[in-house]
């Protein structure tokens, strides 16, 4: 009877190891697992490069302003996309670029004829 007992309380606690060994295993694997995927779901902050943004609108503004100045009615619509809206005060909405650049070379050509204009 005590060899029963015995076989049976050795056969128990076996299995008892090796399920506790296993279940140790998975968890180490799956720690690794979840940790690398947190490692990547991990969002990467990259701080803009103020300057070189700041040197990329003054160079759009300046273009706008020769193409303004110089009356160029094509390169001031080419800033606008081929779908853009344009809204003005009391004015019905302009849709298209092509209605954008009609309504630009009405615009110059009736700066073109101020000497001067009060800002």
């Amino acid at each position: 009877m005590n060899r029963l007992k015995f076989a049976t309380a050795f056969f128990v606690l076996t299995f008892f190891i090796i399920g506790c060994s296993n279940n140790a295993a998975e968890k180490a694997s799956s720690t690794d697992s979840s940790s690398a995927a947190s490692d990547a779901a991990k969002p990467v902050i990259v701080k803009p490069d103020m300057a070189k943004m700041k040197t990329e609108i003054q160079a759009l503004e300046t273009a706008w302003s020769n193409a303004d100045n110089a009356r160029d009615t094509t390169a001031v619509a080419a800033f606008y996309a081929d779908d853009a809206v344009s809204l003005s005060n009391n004015r019905p909405m302009l849709v298209g670029k092509a209605a954008i650049e009609a309504n630009i070379k009405t615009y110059l050509a009736k700066k073109a004829q101020r000497l001067y204009h009060y800002i």
